[in-house]
């Protein structure tokens, strides 16, 4: 008999509306020792999200919110996440072995852990714990170019952006995330810290120049803290 390697490979895109794609791929193999904890890569039929892959491109539609920092920034990639279709139909143990960021990793782990129970695999009769693997490709629809490389360096240069067009507390969020991947980036706190200064935030801004660890790269320095550290 044919067994069924399940691999659930789901593209969704953030435009007009959501579209997606499921492969399945299949595999012969030998049929394994049955036992109630164990958990199944083979399996005679695949778990089935209720009413099948059109109702759950139609859920992920509904359900599913671009991240604001990862719309505002820009940013686009692929998280893939992994989870268990238990024998009653629920989905547990929900990990994420590619995440991206910009809260697209978060997006993508919300949207699996609210969906309904599924139909669960099927192994010689019996339902049984059934690995998934649900890739999840976020795509902006976006008229201006998107941007590309290390998510921290994307950031700085989101915010340098917001900078020049006086757009501070857009720049903040740029700087933010910057640093929150990176919380030695002396750059991005010099950089916050000017845009704080424009917005006549001084406290804030003395704050970041006071966490620079190498403050003789900007000239600029010790007269910002004249004015806003008092």
């Amino acid at each position: 008999m044919m067994r069924y390697f399940f691999l659930l490979l789901l593209v969704t895109r953030f435009s007009d509306f959501v579209n997606a794609q499921v492969d399945t791929v299949v595999k012969a193999t030998t049929l394994p020792e049955l036992a109630d904890d164990s958990i199944y890569n083979v399996v005679d039929e695949p778990p089935q999200y209720p009413g099948g892959f059109e109702e759950m491109f139609s859920f992920m539609k509904k359900n599913m919110v671009y991240p604001p920092i990862g719309k505002q920034i820009g940013i686009q990639g692929k998280v893939h996440i992994c989870f268990i279709i238990e024998p009653d139909g629920s989905i547990s143990n929900p990990v994420a072995l590619k995440t991206a960021p910009g809260g697209l990793t978060g997006e993508a782990m919300r949207i699996v852990k609210l969906m309904p129970r599924w139909k669960p695999g099927i192994l010689a009769g019996k339902a049984v714990r059934t690995r998934c693997t649900l890739p999840v490709n976020f795509v902006l629809n976006s008229t201006g170019p998107l941007q590309e490389g290390p998510y921290e360096e994307i950031c700085i240069t989101y915010g340098r952006i917001q900078m020049i067009q006086k757009n501070y507390t857009d720049a903040i969020i740029g700087f933010n995330e910057a640093i929150k991947i990176n919380p030695q980036k002396d750059e991005a706190y010099y950089l916050r810290a000017k845009a704080y200064y424009e917005l006549k935030q001084d406290e804030e801004a003395c704050k970041d120049l006071e966490m620079i660890k190498s403050p003789e790269k900007w000239s600029d320095i010790p007269s910002m803290k004249g004015k806003v550290c008092k």
